[in-house]
């Protein structure tokens, strides 16, 4: 996947949710997910997939309901 989505998606989660639920998407994705993502770089599909499961859980929200939104 690229690293653009990676961006945008994290960016659109910054926006829409707050305080703790980024803190607890990110601490579930520590280890899987580089620190500092980058727009030019590739990464692999499954990171997308955790991450988004990672969004789901920590804010209760559907991972349709987050996609369609994103």
């Amino acid at each position: 996947m690229h690293g653009l989505i990676f961006v945008t998606w994290e960016k659109f989660l910054s926006e829409r949710f707050k305080g703790p639920i980024i803190s607890q998407y990110r601490a579930a994705l520590e280890g899987k997910v580089p620190p500092a993502l980058l727009m030019s770089r590739v990464y692999n599909d499954d990171l997308l997939l955790a991450a988004v499961g990672a969004a789901s859980e920590a804010s209760k929200v559907s991972v349709d309901k987050l996609l369609k939104d994103y």
